[in-house]
């Protein structure tokens, strides 16, 4: 009994692991040789019998078990990090340039290799200018990074848009200066 009990643990386990399709002549043939070795054992008189059926099984799925396919082990992806890019933009203006344009495509090429679950647009300004114009200035600078992100089919549930005005500056200065790289927008790639 252990052995047939055993033979049959072994049986199901070649089915579930894929060998029916793998080996379907094979496959059949074990179940066929393991129900005929179970009826001869049961009557258990024809000891040839038994060792025909036993032994035809045996040879049936150790054929089939050969046939199943290693399992793939999955490349583990890499785990994304957090990226941030930077589009500048001209003196008051909220148009992307050609480099704005080229930071967008690139922060595009991560957000689609990556696995990025937020993608936060920041606008800012320089400190020339009203603190409310700036403010409407880096509103619509982020509006527009997000504008150039979404044709690009990056989905705006993703994105997080936000607006700073003149509040940290990346180069800090003196109020009334017009500095390019306070000009920016910040893509923010998070996972």
């Amino acid at each position: 009994m252990d052995e047939l009990a055993g033979a049959r643990e072994r049986l199901i386990a070649a089915l579930d692991a894929g060998a029916a399709e793998a080996a379907p002549e094979d496959s059949a043939r074990a179940q066929v040789m393991f129900d005929c070795w179970v009826h001869e054992q049961e009557e258990n008189f024809q000891p040839d019998e038994i060792a025909r059926c036993r032994d035809g099984f045996m040879e049936a799925i150790t054929a089939a078990e050969a046939a199943i396919p290693a399992p793939v082990e999955e490349e583990p992806v890499a785990e994304a990090i957090p990226l941030t890019f930077f589009v500048f933009f001209d003196f008051d203006s909220d148009q992307l340039t050609a480099e704005g344009n080229q930071a967008i495509a690139t922060a595009v090429q991560q957000i689609d290799t990556q696995a990025y679950s937020v993608v936060q647009i920041t606008g800012y300004a320089d400190r020339s200018g009203s603190d409310d114009y700036n403010m409407d200035l880096s509103k619509r600078r982020a509006e527009t990074a997000a504008s150039a992100l979404a044709l690009f089919g990056v989905s705006e549930t993703a994105m997080s848009v936000q607006w700073r005005g003149e509040e940290d500056p990346l180069l800090p200065t003196e109020d009334g200066v017009r500095e390019p790289q306070n000009r920016r927008v910040e893509i923010d790639l998070l996972p």
